[in-house]
């Protein structure tokens, strides 16, 4: 139940923010630093383009303010948002268990030196709503899409 309750906060937070028309208002409200190109894994599948809100990367982790938008490229060259992830920068986070939401723990993503958490609220992800990679997200169509 906790789970349910709190994607629905961020869902709801967020729930106009689906398409590249929207994708305005994410980016006036803070979500507006390309944290990331368009990435992909030819094994794993997609995460898309991340977007990060700086004012929210402090070390905390609240349900209803994620750190990052992700957004798969579309054919037609819009943006399709997909999921949220929460991170904490790895120096940040002093407590002697990993951050968690949802009833899962954040992982260590050294590339990145953050703690992480995706969250797949708006794409039906066949690895689980927490995966790191969705296997139909392609960034075939990258090039084309624009925000």
């Amino acid at each position: 139940m906790r789970i349910a309750v709190g994607l629905l906060a961020a869902t709801v937070l967020l729930a106009g923010w689906r398409d590249e028309r929207i994708t305005w208002d994410a980016k006036a409200a803070g979500w507006s630093t390309e944290i990331t190109g368009c990435m992909s894994d030819p094994k794993a599948g997609g995460m898309g383009y991340h977007f990060g809100n700086p004012k929210l990367i402090d070390g905390s982790v609240r349900v209803e303010e994620p750190e990052l938008l992700l957004y798969a490229p579309e054919k037609d060259g819009g943006m399709r948002l997909t999921a949220v992830e929460y991170i904490v920068p790895l120096g940040a986070w002093t407590a002697p268990r990993p951050p968690r939401l949802f009833d899962h723990d954040f992982a260590v993503n050294s590339t990145f030196g953050v703690w992480a958490l995706h969250a797949w609220a708006w794409d039906s992800n066949p690895g689980g709503m927490f995966a790191d990679w969705d296997p139909r997200v392609s960034c075939d169509n990258a090039s084309r899409s624009r925000l």
